[in-house]
C-alpha cells in the first residue's frame, strides 16, 4: 500500500519556501543572539552588572 500522497502541485511548490524559512530563521536568530553574547564577553568580559 503505497502512502497517500494529496499535495497538489502548486501547494507543494508553494510551502517549500516556507518549510526552508521555518527552520533557517530560528538558526540565524540564534547566530545573531550568540554573536551579541560574545561581543559583550569579548567587550566588558563575564561583568554583566553594567548590563544596559
Amino acid at each position: 500500500m503505497q502512502a497517500a500522497r494529496h499535495f497538489h502541485l502548486e501547494l507543494r511548490y508553494a510551502s517549500v519556501p516556507t518549510y526552508v524559512a521555518s527552520y533557517l530563521f530560528p538558526v540565524l536568530l540564534l547566530a545573531y543572539e550568540l554573536y551579541r553574547v560574545g561581543r559583550w564577553i569579548f567587550d566588558y568580559g563575564m561583568n554583566f552588572a553594567n548590563f544596559r
